[in-house]
């Protein structure tokens, strides 16, 4: 298995998720894991696309909630794209069955038996797919298999964005998104965002304002302030690590952790950053990314342990440090 792409909806910092975001609105704690969720309300206008390294075989799951069902009249609440263009598109027909078309208006390829999806209540929908003459699709709801086609689906080819928009019905919202390259389900589960709380054992960075805070404490919004407070330096090899929240209260198996870095750069020349993961006493870094002028977002997700090479463990993420380095190349 190898996650592409994880979004637990919280703050702001979705605008940077995503390379099209329009007319959708951000519900507080109203999701299945008790956090935020998006909403899609206005007919055929809200629309939000995620662009994802091309895959042939893709799996993406989400809770996601209808509060009436109106029949499918050509609207979809998710689509897989290649380039433009929706090939696999989710619609939930008026008698809460789940149906997949060929395209956001195409014909249908699969519909699942009637009541597999109740209004006004989450559930937890993943969906495979492959193109061409050898086509797949398959869609789990709760963690229950509703559809298994196997047959020609158009060309193949490999997907390369997911667009989630506004069924015909009345509000779809959406929570704890996964994106991944992998065959099989995973099963409900939720996506935690955890923020620094505290400092960590590296402390190289400089801060703004240079108030008396700690460095941890410049980058731990739940809404990113962007030049309000912020850690930088303009040396190669400085960086940072932060202790961060702790898993809630429970016992977890953990499928990948994604860091999520917001930076800018400031100045001439080129500037990279790279996220650093201290597990234990070792440390290991990420990919260097480089910067722009205005803020981005880079995210780099971690399915096992750097450090250890093993899948994760709940006390190796309540340990976990993590923070920037900057690079030059």
């Amino acid at each position: 298995m190898s996650i592409l792409f994880l979004d637990s909806v919280m703050s702001k910092e979705h605008l940077l998720r995503y390379s099209t975001f329009s007319g959708v609105t951000i519900q507080t704690g109203v999701s299945e894991s008790g956090r935020d969720a998006y909403q899609f309300t206005a007919v055929g206008g809200p629309q939000m696309t995620r662009s994802i390294s091309p895959t042939t075989s893709l799996m993406a799951g989400f809770y996601g909630l209808t509060t009436n069902l109106t029949g499918d009249s050509g609207l979809s609440g998710f689509q897989l794209r290649v380039g433009a263009t929706a090939r696999i598109a989710l619609h939930i027909t008026i008698s809460g069955a789940v149906r997949i078309r060929a395209g956001v208006g195409g014909s249908i390829i699969a519909t699942s038996a009637t009541g597999v999806v109740g209004v006004n209540q989450w559930n937890y929908y993943e969906l495979r797919a492959v193109l061409g003459g050898s086509g797949i699709v398959q869609v789990w709801v709760n963690g229950a298999q509703v559809i298994n086609f196997s047959g020609a689906i158009g060309a193949a080819a490999d997907f390369d964005d997911a667009t989630f928009s506004r069924f015909s019905l009345g509000n779809w919202q959406v929570s704890d998104i996964e994106i991944r390259d992998d065959t099989l389900p995973t099963g409900p589960h939720r996506i935690w965002w955890l923020l620094p709380n505290g400092a960590g054992t590296n402390t190289n960075l400089s801060r703004f304002p240079d108030t008396g805070e700690a460095n941890w404490q410049d980058v731990d919004e739940v809404t990113p302030d962007d030049d309000a407070t912020y850690v930088f330096s303009a040396t190669e090899g400085d960086y940072d690590t932060y202790a961060f929240d702790d898993l809630p209260a429970g016992t977890w198996d953990v499928l990948g952790v994604q860091t999520s870095l917001i930076a800018r750069a400031e100045g001439g020349g080129a500037k990279f950053l790279r996220p650093v993961i201290r597990s234990g006493v070792s440390e290991v870094q990420g990919a260097s990314f480089a910067l722009g002028a205005s803020y981005g977002l880079n995210l780099q997700v971690f399915d096992d342990n750097p450090v250890t090479a093993a899948p994760w463990t709940q006390s190796e993420v309540d340990g976990v440090e993590i923070g920037p380095e900057v690079r030059d190349s």
